[in-house]
């Protein structure tokens, strides 16, 4: 809420990637999607697919869009959950910065780009984050979906109109945004290590991370010879499914 309040109050802010976990199906992420395309407006509002995100190839003109939603967010390969991590770093940054616009039939351009990152993903594991990162908040999502009443009355809310046929709910809730007290310094820190975060770090981290972890865990001296870590990992190569 904090860093939707932000974004509201100052469209230029960009802030931490943030990144939603759900292992259940239901909870509600695809309905705050579309409250927040209403609230800011579809031409503010850009859903991405994830391997574009991290692979923009030929065309990028959907880091113009303030707000980037971006489903499924996994990486795909073994090989590339590291390489997916350091691709997102140069889309998430907490500051506005000049990027290079290539889009379809148009010629290429310099922009400020303001590009705030919202990702969704069904698994613990989605990216390969680095015990480090600075750039992404971790949220969880709840286990259990809620009951269908639920949606049901929430879905009947939305649907409301006003006089001029607009969301009844949506002016109301961009007034609050607007009202609320935000400090903004706190959204520029390095992003906090949430539980979210720390399952992640420990389920991206794969069986052979978490053998070498293991050994530098209870090795006794600053330094570890490759020859040990290496001999400890390859006799285990057939439970951990080593190529």
């Amino acid at each position: 809420m904090t860093w939707l309040t932000a974004k509201a109050q100052d469209m230029s802010f960009r802030g931490p990637g943030i990144l939603m976990v759900a292992e259940t199906q239901g909870t509600g992420r695809t309905t705050l999607a579309d409250m927040l395309r209403t609230l800011f407006g579809m031409s503010n509002f850009s859903n991405i697919p994830f391997d574009r995100v991290t692979s923009p190839g030929d065309f990028n003109e959907w880091m113009e869009s303030p707000i980037v939603q971006s489903d499924e967010t996994l990486h795909t390969t073994t090989a590339s959950t590291y390489k997916a991590y350091e691709a997102l770093k140069e889309v998430v940054d907490f500051r506005p910065k000049e990027v290079r616009i290539n889009a379809k039939y148009q010629h290429p351009r310099k922009v400020v780009t303001y590009t705030s990152l919202l990702m969704f993903s069904n698994h613990e594991f989605a990216l390969g984050v680095s015990a480090h990162d600075r750039r992404l908040y971790v949220i969880s999502n709840p286990r259990t979906a809620a009951p269908p009443a639920y949606f049901d009355a929430l879905n009947a809310w939305l649907a409301e109109t006003d006089t001029t046929g607009r969301p009844a709910w949506a002016a109301s809730v961009w007034r609050w945004l607007q009202e609320r007290t935000v400090d903004v310094t706190e959204l520029y820190k390095p992003a906090a290590v949430t539980d979210a975060k720390r399952t992640m770090l420990e389920r991206s981290n794969g069986t052979v991370g978490q053998a070498v972890d293991m050994v530098l865990s209870m090795w006794p001296g600053r330094v570890v010879w490759y020859n040990a870590v290496k001999d400890v990992v390859m006799s285990q190569a057939d439970k951990l499914l080593i190529d």
